[in-house]
């Protein structure tokens, strides 16, 4: 399915958006189009998210994101992807995304649990995209399965994250492949 944001500045949101289907979703915006926490710093008590993200995919769904600005979540990240434990490879596309002041992740992918008994696979890919002043890692992605790990990083910018700008971290086995051209990492919290 296909979302379309016609909306020239901000969708200012009460609580989380939960996407829990299997059917693979494009969300796409206007070039100025921000979807946002309820105010404008990054920490507040005001957005009820718990551990989620301003939108936060809980299925195997493959997920792309397109002109879109994630910004201000109060409690969470910008995006979270909570994959179940499922035998396939789960692709995430961000195209001209920018991911700021999020009270924890800008993007957030992070596998059902710890037991390393999962098959899903996780390619990501990341064209013309930013992820900056988050307080945490710019772009997080915890494997705790056996599948493999894929990421493309195009003319991206990761910067004055308060964590990584980007973390992939493999709990078990598995491969990690990353592919990076024309991107940047600076004057982040840890490592770059």
């Amino acid at each position: 399915g296909i979302i379309k944001f016609l909306v020239n500045g901000p969708i200012t949101l009460q609580s989380s958006v939960v996407y829990t289907n299997t059917q693979a979703l494009t969300l796409s915006g206007l070039y100025k189009t921000v979807i946002q926490g309820t105010t404008a710093a990054p920490v507040s008590t005001t957005f009820d998210c718990g551990e989620d993200g301003l939108f936060t995919s809980t299925s195997a769904a493959d997920l792309t994101f397109v002109s879109l600005t994630f910004q201000n979540a109060d409690c969470g990240s910008g995006i979270r992807v909570q994959l179940p434990d499922v035998e396939r490879t789960v692709h995430v596309t961000l195209n001209g995304v920018s991911l700021r002041n999020n009270d924890q992740y800008g993007l957030f992918i992070d596998e059902d649990d710890y037991d390393c008994d999962s098959a899903a696979s996780i390619d990501l890919n990341l064209w013309y995209s930013t992820a900056v002043d988050n307080d945490e890692d710019g772009v997080g992605v915890r494997d705790s399965g056996y599948g493999f790990m894929t990421a493309s990083v195009n003319f991206s910018s990761f910067r004055n994250n308060g964590g990584d700008g980007f973390d992939f971290t493999e709990h078990c086995d598995g491969n990690f492949t990353l592919n990076t051209a024309a991107s940047s990492f600076n004057d982040n919290g840890s490592n770059g």
